[in-house]
């Protein structure tokens, strides 16, 4: 219920509660479905004849195929077009699902995140469901996630302060999360977002205030899809084992009528409405879900949801934050329901909430405890019936019956601790439900002086006055239940619980085991009062197992028992059994001072130091009684291993490629290493030897060298380093030959001499005697005549040092197609001068990706002289196809200076606004005004700076959100 009350007579008010989804609307009923036929292997018809058809007024006889399909978005073979094998699975669920539903299809959905709204497109059948199985592992959830991933830090750009700006989310997201948790909606203004709260500016995207820094570094999640799973008029369907999480408004939602679906064994949690929702239909079954942490309720039937079994669910920690209306368990409307063996805890408002037309439904042995409301709370809903449920410390009532709700029954149950802070009650009963009220064989105590009943209008702090008057609840007991644990939820019976052997089994729907699936048991100690077929049947949710109790045996094994420290071993005491019950947890002791549980697992791991030790498990069972079994472990000293330590200079470059292995960085801690064995991975290998250093030239590849150290004890050690050596598409990169494939252009010349960076010569271009306008070498005819696609990516690089005065050089390269030519791509400049850099050689690097295939791409080297006749060298030019190209377009440059011309000081404006890309938006912008001052990179299109006299080059080079830039 709300923080304020309704009028004890007044209906609560549903429509706010539950739109209907998005492009529904609520009496409007969707256009049939025209379903296809396709005959295959193994089907399934319904006993209508084939030629029955909608025509006549009868559905269509459905085929089945049971058939079942692979989803794993972590195989590098998956694909969204099949086949859906183990080997080439899908990657998405949705795209298995729109190629593979018909009846008896399963999908089989391997660990992963999957960001994605699934909707069954067709229905299964009876005996043939269709059928979604996430196939999780421990630690490896099976995860559907309503949210995009924002937790780049390059996805936000700073607005004001703390306040970010997402300005790829064009959508008006529900939901955002950092560090995990739920941010607060706001309407403030961006500038005035307070900490921890989100705002959605159409036209300027998502402003958030993670409470300091970039939302990006808080792991920012961004809702974008209303569901996780979305049903709507579909029917036979199982949704089975996935991890739900922060669906924008609902993460399961079952609409227009979907019946015979089970939502089984998935974990729900997050979502901004509902966890989970029925609206209509019949025969759902939703069980053995964990459904916790949702802004509404955590399980909600509405719409005239009838037939449908609701059971071993846990739902807990759901908040609506507008108002207190949050339940476990939310019915409206929705008769004939089973409800049972749920636990429904810590919800902002009523565990379980029956209202509005939910008539006639049976709840049984459900645990409803710490709820911000009632434990049962029932609301202008007839006939229910409550038999062995418990109602635990919640705000206000354990049973509230009120509303107009006749004819509801409670037997077996018990309520204690109810408002005892809001002096309410463990069981209310208004005068407009009193009539058919039927209760009997309960336990209802408070451990206060808090009276425990409210019937009509009157206050009873004596079970038994209460009843003198009624005549309900003759046979209920008023006393402290003893429970085992309740504040923790653990409901089980202690020892001499008046609860004990004292229930009505001839209540109708009353079950033959607890809500733990245990069996009626006879505790020999307790008279057996009840009434019914079974008379020492126990009331509440557990039945008391009666602790005569043979102790356990107890078996270990230390795997391995013996060997060299340090010795990690594995004590497994699995063999362990219980003659009469259960084992609950194992303590095992290692006789070194360390001790692993209690725990429920049968195996614990340890390391051991030299030495004779004792391994001992002390297993206890479910009565208490314990056994012990003990094991030798002796463990010897030994030699401690080396650390191996490898580096590979160059690690990286173009073929030939020569390295210098060095492992020099090796050590051992209690020796002396006394041999190095070089493997470089491509079959050759260098030692064993003594010396800590080899050579090896690499041919094109992607290599791992390797050293495997040993000590002077015979231990060995591995230390492993990647080495990429590119192909060479440059015919005559280090003009060891001639200039041939080179042209000098801006009236240079070119000459080959001697002195290069890895051989024996290079080249040297120098500029025209007058002038000092640019001037380079490109090559010709191009290495790259013809690429063979768009989306290629090319690495560019050369090493140039300075020969003769001062220049500033740069890589240039342009793609054509026939007559279409791209923009110039430079990299950035190097500015080499004499004489404190004659000697140092520096490396231009450059990456392009293609526009198009068949393209050729012209390559020049470039230099800027700050004199007339400058020059400088060129050595090892190479051209290599990178391997990992992302098919990325690079984006357009565009620049204007306003005005370019004028007397000093002159302020002019850069504008790059007019940069474009064909795939998506410009990321950033980096203007170099030539003087030395660089403003970027940064977002804005536009720069402004004052120039001194001279004559100078300005340059913006854009990025765009893929990394790809033009100059």
């Amino acid at each position: 219920m709300k923080a304020t009350r309704l009028p004890r007579t007044a209906p609560r008010a549903a429509s706010p509660r539950f739109a209907s989804p998005a492009g529904k609307r609520a009496g409007v009923k969707a256009p049939a479905r025209t379903l296809g036929f396709t005959l295959l292997i193994a089907v399934s018809l319904s006993a209508a004849p084939p030629w029955v058809g909608p025509a006549f007024g009868v559905t269509p006889p459905r085929l089945s195929v049971e058939a079942s399909y692979y989803v794993d978005q972590a195989n590098a073979s998956c694909s969204d077009v099949g086949p859906g094998t183990q080997a080439q699975p899908y990657c998405k669920i949705s795209a298995a699902l729109a190629a593979h539903h018909s009846p008896g299809t399963t999908i089989l959905v391997m660990p992963g995140r999957y960001r994605e709204q699934v909707a069954p497109p067709l229905s299964g059948m009876s005996g043939a469901p269709i059928v979604l199985t996430a196939m999780a592992a421990p630690g490896q959830p099976v995860v559907v996630d309503g949210t995009d991933d924002f937790s780049s830090a390059a996805l936000w750009t700073q607005s004001s302060g703390d306040v970010w700006l997402a300005a790829s989310v064009t959508w008006a997201p529900k939901q955002v999360f950092a560090d995990d948790q739920r941010l607060t909606p706001s309407t403030a203004a961006p500038g005035s977002l307070p900490p921890r709260s989100f705002t959605y500016v159409a036209g300027s995207g998502l402003y958030v205030n993670a409470g300091g820094g970039n939302p990006g570094s808080h792991g920012a999640q961004v809702g974008h899809r209303a569901y996780g799973f979305y049903a709507s008029g579909t029917s036979y369907v199982r949704i089975e084992g996935f991890t739900l999480v922060r669906g924008d408004d609902r993460c399961i939602q079952l609409d227009s009528g979907s019946s015979n679906v089970e939502i089984v064994g998935n974990t729900v949690r997050q979502a901004g409405r509902m966890g989970i929702q029925v609206a209509g239909g019949s025969a759902v079954r939703i069980a053995g879900n964990v459904v916790s942490d949702n802004g509404d309720h955590g399980i909600a039937l509405i719409g005239g949801a009838t037939g449908c079994t609701i059971e071993d669910n846990e739902s807990f920690r759901n908040f609506y934050a507008p108002a207190r209306q949050a339940n476990g368990l939310y019915m409206f409307g929705c008769p004939n329901n089973l409800i049972q063996r749920n636990r429904w805890h810590d919800n902002q408002d009523t565990g379980e909430q029956l209202q509005s037309g939910s008539n006639n439904n049976v709840s049984l042995q459900n645990r409803s405890w710490a709820n911000g409301d009632h434990g049962f709370d029932h609301l202008e809903a007839t006939g229910n019936i409550h038999i062995d449920e418990v109602a635990y410390g919640n705000y206000r009532e354990g049973f509230s019956i009120e509303g107009n709700c006749p004819n509801t029954q409670v037997f077996n149950s018990i309520a204690t601790d109810n408002g005892l802070t809001t002096n309410e009650y463990d069981l209310y009963v208004d005068a407009s439900s009193s009539a058919g009220f039927t209760s009997n064989d309960n336990l209802f105590w408070n451990s206060g002086a808090q009276p425990p009943v409210k019937y009509q209008t009157t206050i009873y702090p004596r079970v038994s006055d209460y009843s003198a008057v009624s005549g309900q609840d003759t046979r209920t007991v008023q006393a402290d239940p003893r429970f085992v644990a309740p504040a923790s939820g653990d409901f089980h019976l202690l020892v001499g619980s008046p609860a004990i052997d004292n229930a009505n089994s001839g209540v109708s729907n009353w079950p033959a085991t607890d809500a733990e699936g245990k069996a009626r048991a006879d505790d020999p100690r307790t008279p057996n009062t009840g009434l019914g077929p079974v008379a020492y049947a126990d009331r509440g949710a557990l039945e008391f197992q009666p602790p005569t109790n043979q102790p356990p045996t107890a078996a270990l094994t230390v795997t391995p028992s013996s060997g060299t420290e340090p010795l990690s071993v594995r004590a497994d005491a699995s063999g362990s059994s219980d003659p009469d019950g259960t084992i609950v947890s194992y303590r095992f002791d290692f006789g070194d001072g360390t001790v692993v549980g209690p725990q429920p697992g049968t195996m614990a791991t340890h390391t051991y130091a030299a030495g004779n030790w004792t391994a001992s498990v002390q297993v206890t069972d479910s009565g208490g009684a314990t056994a012990t079994k003990s094991v030798a472990v002796a463990v010897a000293h030994r030699n401690l291993p080396p650390t191996a330590a490898l580096t590979v200079t160059p690690s990286s470059g173009t073929a030939p490629l020569g390295v210098r292995a060095d492992a020099s960085g090796s050590s051992d801690p209690d020796g002396t290493i006394v041999s190095y064995r070089f493997d470089f991975g491509d079959g050759t290998v260098v030692g064993p030897q003594p010396g800590t250093t080899a050579t090896h030239t690499y041919a094109a590849g992607n290599w791992t060298a390797s050293v495997l150290v040993t000590d002077s004890g015979g231990a060995t050690a591995t230390k492993s380093v990647a080495v990429s050596v590119d192909g060479n598409l440059v015919g005559n990169s280090s003009f060891e030959t001639g200039t041939q494939g080179w042209a000098p252009i801006g009236a240079a010349t070119i000459a080959r001499v001697a002195g290069g960076i890895s051989g024996i010569y290079s080249l040297r271009v120098t500029s025209p005697a007058v002038g000092t306008s640019p001037y380079g070498v490109t090559d010709e005819p191009n290495w790259v005549a013809s690429t063979p696609a768009a989306g290629v990516r090319y690495q560019v690089r050369a090493w140039v040092r300075a020969e003769l005065g001062a220049s500033i050089v740069s890589l240039r390269l342009r793609e054509s197609l026939g007559a279409s030519a791209g923009e110039w791509v430079e990299s950035p400049q190097v500015a080499l001068s004499l004489p404190s850099e004659e000697l140092l050689w520096q490396e231009l690097q450059l990456d392009y990706v293609t526009r198009w295939a068949g393209s050729t791409i012209d390559l020049q080297i470039v230099g800027q002289p700050a004199l007339a006749l400058q020059s400088f060298r060129v050595d090892d030019i190479s051209i290599a196809r990178a391997a990992d190209g992302t098919g990325n377009l690079p984006p357009n440059a565009a620049l204007t200076v306003t005005p370019s011309s004028g007397v000093e000081p002159l302020s002019v404006t850069a504008d790059a606004s007019a940069s474009s890309d064909a795939e998506g938006p410009i990321a950033s912008y980096r203007f170099d005004f030539g003087d030395g001052t660089v403003v970027g990179p940064q977002s804005g299109a536009t720069a402004t700076h004052t120039y001194a006299v001279g004559n100078w080059t300005a340059s913006v080079q854009v990025t765009d959100a893929e990394g790809a830039s033009t100059t």
